[in-house]
């Protein structure tokens, strides 16, 4: 027998906000607003970890998820750490001074190969898609910051 489509959609409901609260009750601290350092970054620490669980899977049961926390992340560092209107091979340049990689410390990080990095660095060659998920993600950073 089968069960009447209405009370298939009441138990369905009734089914996702059970298994809300389970998972409320874990990820609370990572879905509401993010609003001091700490929490900042322990959204980065979980966005690393989904990143690589996500990857490139655009079905992936998990990018609902990266797309809350990467909005939460986007929200906190445009009012909290502000960038100033940069090119993308300034942003990328700042980004490797302040963790001290060289070109090829970035190339075996990234596998982007070094020679374009040097051409990108100089300005002389624009970032692609590819290439901008990768850096974001290694420097857990907005994607936007390259654009």
């Amino acid at each position: 027998m089968q069960i009447p489509l209405k009370e298939y959609r009441i138990k369905t409901i009734e089914f996702v906000l059970e298994k809300w609260e389970q998972m409320d009750r874990v990820t609370h601290d990572y879905l509401v607003p993010i609003e001091d350092e700490a929490q900042y970054q322990a959204a980065l620490e979980l966005l690393a970890v989904l990143w690589d669980k996500v990857g490139e899977d655009p079905h992936s049961p998990f990018g609902t998820l990266l797309g809350i926390l990467s909005e939460r992340i986007n929200t906190y560092e445009v009012q909290k750490h502000p960038i100033p209107d940069a090119l993308p091979h300034q942003v990328l340049a700042f980004l490797m001074d302040q963790q001290n990689l060289t070109q090829k410390d970035l190339e075996k990080a990234t596998a982007i190969h070094q020679s374009n990095l040097s051409k990108i660095l100089q300005g002389e060659r624009k970032l692609t898609t590819d290439q901008i998920k990768t850096l974001a993600a290694h420097f857990g950073v907005n994607p936007n910051v390259f654009l």
